[in-house]
């Protein structure tokens, strides 16, 4: 692994100077406890960078006086719909976002779900999202 590791016994005795690296100088680093058992520590801004490749393709279909919106991704299952476009757009960002919310909640159970667990890196890229305009910046308009 090239990120620095530092053991768990050291990283609580130099928190602070570890904390410093992670935030000022921005390195990524890995705690490492019992040889097997690590966590990443990482800004949440550079966390969002590094996912900022990940869009939610949306299908759009209207009809009959009702804008559907539907997320275009394998097992998600996600659909809004309004009168509008502008309510569906909003009703869809409400829906990722508690999606996300669920998601994180209940991780293991998500994690040990082969049609669920690929979903891990979008669902952190939203919950990185500092607002509900953000995540209406990820979503990506696909004609029908």
């Amino acid at each position: 692994m090239m990120v620095a590791q530092v053991q768990y016994t050291l990283a609580r005795k130099e928190l602070k100077d570890l904390f410093n690296r992670v935030y000022h100088e921005q390195t990524p680093e890995v705690i490492v406890r019992n040889q097997k058992e690590q966590v990443l520590l990482v800004r949440p801004d550079l966390a969002r960078l590094a996912l900022d490749e990940l869009r939610f393709p949306v299908r759009k279909e209207s009809g009959e006086g009702t804008v559907v919106m539907t997320v275009d991704l394998p097992d998600w299952d996600i659909v809004a719909w309004g009168p509008d476009e502008a309510s569906a757009r909003r009703q869809l960002v409400a829906d990722l976002a508690e999606y996300a919310k669920d998601y994180l909640e209940r991780l293991p159970l998500f994690l040990m779900a082969p049609n669920r667990r690929g979903h891990f890196g979008r669902v952190l890229r939203l919950v990185l999202a500092d607002s509900e305009q953000e995540i209406e910046g990820l979503l990506q308009f696909r004609a029908t």
